[in-house]
C-alpha cells in the first residue's frame, strides 16, 4: 500500500517477483506465483498450488515489504475480466 507515499514505486517489478518467489518457496512444495499486477503502491499476485488460485500475496511498492493475504479465507473462484 503507498500510506503516505507519493510518485512511483521504488521496488522494481523484478525485485517485487524475486521476494514473492521466496515467499511461497518458504511455504512449501507445489506453491508458485502469477504474473504480478500493479496496483496503487503494491504489487498483486496470485499464489497458485495444484493449477489453481490459492491465495493473493502482495509487495510493497516502496519498501518491499511482503505480506500474504489470508484474512478474506480461501479463494474459491477467479473470474477473468476483459
Amino acid at each position: 500500500m503507498n500510506w503516505g507515499n507519493t510518485g512511483a514505486a521504488t521496488v522494481s517489478e523484478d525485485q517485487a517477483t524475486k521476494s514473492a518467489q521466496e515467499f511461497v518457496t518458504e511455504m512449501g512444495q507445489g506453491y508458485w506465483i502469477g504474473q504480478p499486477e500493479l496496483a496503487l503502491g503494491y504489487y498483486e499476485y496470485m499464489v497458485q498450488k495444484d493449477g489453481k488460485d490459492y491465495a493473493e500475496l502482495d509487495v510493497n511498492g516502496y519498501t518491499g515489504q511482503v505480506w500474504f493475504e489470508n484474512w478474506h479465507g480461501p479463494i474459491l473462484n477467479t473470474v477473468e475480466v476483459k
